[in-house]
């Protein structure tokens, strides 16, 4: 496998052209930004993920509050959404501490540039021989860093507060999201009236095994940033196997009832517990059964639940799911 990497700083660039402090900003000024081709391109890859952050306007919206707060000298941001307020703190961050910024835009350019995150992600990610063109989108939007369409994306304020080593796992993480494309995991469609029950199942295994090259580095970042409650992660992290336990239950409901009103996904994002059990299954796999029974996982959510039952049964004798169970979730896809 030959790994191509071309970093485009367009973004940034037209951030700080807008963001220059000897013309007048006004809102008419943000707006343009949103105009430029990376912005464009951005707020249709991050609505895809989040359909309340689709509209151009909103982000306009977000950033002029951002600009209005620093130019009051205030730090005090209020919105009650974490998205949202992630987005402010990321620019009125940049906006702070611009003199900075040339400075840590070239350490993340040559952390990305030095490949150490490839490593990681490598080793939870089946073997490929296809060559591959990454591209990485540096530009201010929020707290964050994500995939989509073949794009990483990556927040330049964000990533500018953590170390380099914190910084590499962030990679290796967005970078196993991007990568699995190429490893030839096709998630299967799930029929009508399953769909959140196989977006639960993917979520699992999706983030877990990612959060094997990143979790233990970086799970400060979602009590940090306002996504889980505080001290909520260790809680989750001491009683895993009762958030799974429950977890399990409820799938088993959705399984004998189709039309339950049980949103399973949702209960694995409240609090972003869908990191902590997902991280604990994939190591609990990996542990017990052996690091190539994890990779047989990867893509497969139902393997990654099934080989999670078996680890913990050989642990415990505690069987969390029987083979009907299984049974049952083999049959929510189509094309079976």
């Amino acid at each position: 496998m030959e790994i191509k990497l071309s970093i485009d700083t367009s973004g940034l660039e037209s951030f700080n052209k807008i963001f220059n402090f000897s013309e007048t900003i006004s809102r008419e000024r943000i707006d343009q930004l949103f105009d430029t081709p990376m912005y464009i391109q951005f707020v249709y890859d991050f609505g895809e993920n989040i359909i309340e952050l689709a509209q151009k306007d909103t982000w306009v919206d977000l950033f002029w509050e951002a600009y209005r707060l620093f130019e009051s000298g205030s730090v005090n941001v209020t919105a009650e959404d974490p998205y949202k307020r992630n987005i402010i703190a990321s620019v009125l961050w940049a906006l702070e501490h611009r003199e900075i910024l040339p400075e840590r835009t070239e350490r993340l350019i040559a952390n990305i540039n030095g490949r150490r995150y490839l490593e990681k992600s490598l080793q939870y990610l089946p073997t490929s021989n296809i060559d591959i063109n990454i591209k990485v989108n540096l530009l201010m939007f929020m707290n964050n860093a994500f995939v989509q369409n073949g794009q990483i994306y990556v927040d330049v304020a964000f990533a500018s507060q953590l170390t380099d080593e914190q910084f590499d796992d962030l990679l290796a993480h967005e970078m196993h999201h991007f990568l699995k494309d190429y490893s030839g995991c096709q998630y299967p469609r799930a029929k009508q009236g399953y769909e959140d029950l196989a977006f639960s199942l993917f979520a699992l295994e999706n983030e877990g095994i990612a959060d094997m090259c990143s979790f233990e580095g970086l799970s400060f970042i979602y009590e940090w940033l306002g996504f889980t409650e505080k001290g909520f992660m260790k809680v989750v992290l001491g009683n895993v196997t009762k958030y799974l336990r429950d977890y399990f239950e409820m799938v088993k409901t959705k399984l004998d009832q189709k039309e339950s009103p049980l949103q399973l996904h949702q209960y694995l994002m409240e609090n972003q517990i869908v990191h902590p059990l997902g991280y604990s299954m994939a190591s609990e796999i990996e542990n017990t059964l052996g690091h190539g029974e994890l990779l047989s996982c990867v893509g497969k959510p139902i393997e990654f639940a099934r080989k999670y039952v078996e680890a913990v049964s050989k642990n415990t004798g505690e069987i969390l799911l029987d083979d009907d169970t299984f049974s049952g979730l083999e049959n929510i896809y189509q094309n079976n």
